[in-house]
Parts: C-alpha cells; sequence; structure tokens
C-alpha cells in the first residue's frame, strides 16, 4: 500500500534494482543505498491482477483496469489527483500552467507574478538537501522552504524546530525567521526570573563575557557581576536580536 499516492492499481518496476515499488519515494524510503531515475522507469505490474512486468501505461494489458485517474508519461507518475507536467522542471505540478509561473533561473514553478517572484537563483539544484533531514529538495512532494540566511528546508521541517523553539539555522546560526525580538525578551527576562537561583555573598563573581551576534557578526565583551544561577542569553547591541552565543 503506497502512503504518497493513494488509489494507484500499479506498482513501479525500479530499473536500478529490479524491484518492484508502489511509487518512486517508496522505493528511495525502503532503498537507503541510492535512488531511484524516475525517467528510466519503463515497467510496471498491475496490483489488481498482477500482470506484469509489463510497459509502463495507464491501463493493465491483462485486466484493462485502469492505473490511475491521472498519469504522466514523461515524468513516470500515476496520481489520483489532477497533476501538469512542466518542461521546465520535468516534473509535475498539481497547480494548473495558468495558476503559476516557471522561473528559467531557478528552475522551479511559483505562484504569482513575476515581481512577487524572490528569485533564489538557482540555489536550489537537483542535488540540493533540506538542512535538517537531509533529504532531496528538488523531487520530494514536500514544500522547500528558503530561510532568511538563503539556505533551504522542508517547509515541514522549519515548523519542527520552531515547535522546538529552534529559531536557528543549522548550517550558519542565523535567525532563520522575521522575529519580534522585543516579545522574545520579555520571554527571556520571565524566564530568567523564574528559573534563576539566588546566589550568597561569597559566591557572588565579576566574569569577563564574550558573545557574538549570529546574524549581524558583532562580538561584544563585557564584565558581569554573577548574582543569581541562570542561563545567560545577551541582547546584540547593534543589531537588538537575542541570537548569540558566548564565545
Amino acid at each position: 500500500m503506497c502512503e504518497h499516492y493513494e488509489g494507484i492499481h500499479c506498482e513501479i518496476l525500479a530499473p536500478c534494482c529490479k524491484e518492484y515499488h508502489a511509487c518512486r519515494i517508496c522505493h528511495d524510503v525502503r532503498v537507503q543505498t541510492h535512488s531511484i531515475d524516475r525517467y528510466a522507469i519503463q515497467e510496471v505490474r498491475c496490483t489488481a491482477c498482477g500482470e506484469g512486468p509489463q510497459p509502463r501505461s495507464n491501463g493493465c494489458t491483462g485486466c484493462g483496469i485502469e492505473f490511475a485517474s491521472y498519469f504522466c508519461e514523461k515524468c513516470n507518475l500515476w496520481s489520483p489527483r489532477p497533476i501538469y507536467h512542466c518542461e521546465g522542471c520535468r516534473i509535475c505540478y498539481r497547480l494548473a500552467p495558468e495558476e503559476r509561473r516557471h522561473c528559467d533561473l531557478c528552475n522551479l514553478c511559483y505562484v504569482g507574478t513575476e515581481g512577487e517572484h524572490s528569485c533564489p537563483k538557482a540555489m536550489v539544484d537537483v542535488g540540493e538537501e533540506c538542512c535538517v533531514c537531509l533529504e532531496t529538495l528538488y523531487y520530494g512532494v514536500k514544500t522547500p522552504y528558503r530561510t532568511r540566511c538563503g539556505h533551504w528546508m522542508h517547509t515541514q521541517c522549519m515548523k519542527e524546530l520552531l515547535k522546538t523553539g529552534n529559531f536557528r539555522c543549522p548550517l550558519c546560526k542565523k535567525t532563520t525567521i522575521d522575529m519580534d525580538w522585543e516579545k522574545y525578551g520579555e520571554y527571556v527576562k520571565e524566564m530568567q526570573e523564574n528559573l534563576s537561583i539566588p546566589l550568597g555573598q561569597q559566591h557572588q563573581q565579576e566574569t569577563e563575557c564574550t558573545f557574538l551576534c549570529n546574524d549581524c557578526l558583532t562580538t561584544t565583551t563585557m564584565t558581569m557581576t554573577t548574582t543569581r544561577m541562570m542561563m545567560t542569553i545577551y541582547r546584540c547591541e547593534r543589531c537588538g536580536g537575542y541570537n548569540t552565543s558566548s564565545v
């Protein structure tokens, strides 16, 4: 049973390993040593009557059943929902051609007018990977997301990061989204007040600390008097952000 494309009545014969799989994504999930070339698929097997291998098509040569409501012979995709092939991307989309535009520079289709397209200038190539899960972005079914720092990840991976309170890019540590630093500062202050432990006079000391802002790369050295045991989060004096690390 394929969890990616429901209601499909055929399995593809992978030309690379000569095994049947429900779809190309199922192949890549189960076979960890290589990825399938979707354009090299030539044969399928009917899941209704078992006839196969047979030439790729949208109808079984044995029982005559239709494999899927929609079939693209260019990229070998069987789908229960409408799909539209883009010659530039060499893949199919669910959006009709009149609902999207193709950018020849970044090799991706986008929704909206040309003026609304923030082109990443071909940063996403065939081998580009999500910097969180390391799955390929270009041929996947998950929506890619470009962070403020210019790196790429899946939108779902981005949401999972934010759920854990992590707003930093895994690659460069820069802030991935627009942050409300004033509101975040209130959260930091409240957290420090609730979780900190007062220190006795004999344990209080002055410490020289150096902080690096991961966003604007400003380094600041300051002397701090430790009166409470707590996690120190420093606010950058230059850009006002809390995306800082001690160095």
